[in-house]
């Protein structure tokens, strides 16, 4: 008599790896924008000087952030399930935003076209940026944006080394580095290829992890790249520092002296010697270091004793925007709580339609403050009176600048949400937040925040590193046993 056949248990569900896994229709779009935008970015510049398409088309990267970012908004309403808390709250700060400076673009005076278009697409373009990162991240895993960022990277340090050839950059040192300019203009390149760098190198293992930053970083000091260089090399500092303790709790403290260790020591500390030697004889470097040094002069000439430039003689300076723009917002209840409207303070997008008519563009042009303190500009860009992060207080008042800051911060939040629980969470928060701040902080005097070849590329670089950083499995929550860990996937 045949016997009942005994009933399997199935095996039990292995718990997923802490990281992003939704499938979410508004991920995908998400994502594919941020890859997208970046490809366009980098290469919109090369493709208008080899075609002679007007000039106005090196902008189309971030006239199609909004877009992007509105139609993610859409996607992210109609499909609920995507919903977490992190993005509704960053939905719905971000609408209220595009609600206010809709709104101050209304009620400014003149409120031309062409400010409410930048007043989005430089202006907004951090907030609008980051929140298409926050969604991105929740797309199912791929290694496409992994190798987005290795490419526009490498592309970055090919042209940056043509152009340093082609140039004659050493030889003409110091007076040639603002030629090596990749394919975005000016130094903008290390603004996004060094934290690119530095978040492959989190990533890669072996010798790989030290030649993304190092090759980012020495093409750099060869191109002048002051800014991002004090920016982002003491990150990279904090980012070895840090791998270098989680490694050795890992393993449970120092490994034990011994000849291949005692080899490699001597291995390492000769080829930094040759580095660093070679580096401080080259006419590049030298060259850098003489023009950091002129310029850390100027910024302290400046902001001791510097006098203020009479605005209508020479340029305007920053002394001059804190004054006029202090002065201009707090004037009436509307400015005060709206701005002056989009591109009508000391915004990137200010500048650019103060100074249209002398490039050649037909805009309307704006306020009487942009035209006073941004007609013209000054020998060195950090005096000018340019200024990103005063500029969006100016152009969109108390309000609107409170409602952007939210919107940046709870986008990022929403954007680190998905490893919250993860036990490696530590070195990826840390990399968002220096990714997020970086920019903000050279914005004070810089425009990196209203550059798309800036923001577009470093928030790839944040969902590179959120999406594929090793994590080890999500810690217990209050009241449950310790959760077995599990291995993130590492790119």
């Amino acid at each position: 008599m045949l016997e009942p056949a005994t009933r399997v248990a199935p095996p039990p569900r292995a718990r997923p790896a802490a990281g992003p896994v939704s499938e979410e229709p508004a991920a995908e779009l998400a994502l594919r924008a941020v890859l997208a935008l970046v490809v366009l970015s980098l290469a919109v510049r090369p493709l208008v000087a080899a075609t002679g398409l007007p000039s106005v088309t090196r902008n189309l990267d971030g006239i199609l952030v909004p877009f992007a970012a509105l139609a993610v908004v859409v996607a992210v309403l109609r499909r609920r399930a995507l919903a977490s808390r992190p993005v509704v709250v960053a939905t719905a700060l971000l609408v209220a935003l595009g609600a206010v400076t809709l709104l101050s673009w209304v009620l400014a005076s003149p409120h031309g076209v062409p400010a409410l278009g930048l007043g989005f697409a430089c202006v907004l373009l951090l907030p609008l940026a980051l929140y298409l990162g926050a969604v991105a991240v929740r797309a199912r895993r791929s290694r496409v944006d992994v190798v987005v960022l290795q490419v526009a990277v490498l592309a970055q340090l090919a042209a940056g080394m043509v152009q340093y050839v082609e140039h004659h950059v050493a030889q003409r040192a110091p007076y040639a580095a603002d030629l090596v300019n990749g394919t975005t203009s000016h130094n903008l390149w290390p603004a996004f290829a060094l934290p690119g760098a530095i978040v492959l190198a989190v990533l890669e293992r072996g010798w790989r992890r030290a030649a993304w930053p190092l090759s980012v970083a020495v093409l750099g000091v060869y191109a002048e790249a002051k800014a991002a260089l004090t920016l982002w090399v003491p990150v990279l500092v904090v980012v070895a520092v840090v791998g270098a303790v989680l490694a050795l709790r890992a393993r449970g403290g120092l490994p034990r002296p011994g000849l291949q260790g005692a080899v490699g020591a001597a291995l390492g500390t000769a080829a930094a010697a040759v580095v660093v030697g070679g580096l401080w004889f080259t006419p590049s470097a030298q060259g850098t270091w003489q023009v950091f040094e002129g310029h850390t002069h100027e910024i302290e000439v400046f902001a001791q004793d510097g006098p203020d430039h009479a605005v209508g003689g020479a340029p305007a300076t920053i002394k001059d925007a804190l004054r006029v723009v202090g002065s201009a917002v707090p004037g009436s209840a509307r400015t005060l709580l709206l701005g002056l409207g989009p591109g009508n303070s000391v915004s990137h997008a200010a500048e650019v339609l103060a100074q249209g008519p002398a490039n050649g563009a037909s805009v309307t042009p704006p306020g009487p403050v942009a035209l006073e303190l941004l007609r013209s500009e000054g020998a060195l860009q950090f005096e000018d009176a340019q200024s990103s992060v005063l500029g969006v207080w100016g152009d969109l008042g108390t309000l609107g600048a409170l409602l952007w800051v939210a919107a940046v911060a709870s986008a990022a939040a929403a954007l680190v949400a998905v490893v919250a629980r993860a036990s490696g969470r530590v070195l990826v928060l840390l990399g968002v937040a220096a990714l997020v701040l970086g920019p903000l902080a050279a914005s004070s005097l810089l425009d990196w925040t209203e550059q798309a070849s800036v923001e577009l590329p470093v928030v790839l670089a944040a969902v590179v590193l959120v999406r594929h950083a090793p994590l080890g499995g999500e810690r217990p929550a209050p009241g449950e046993g310790r959760a077995p860990a599990d291995g993130g996937t590492a790119a």
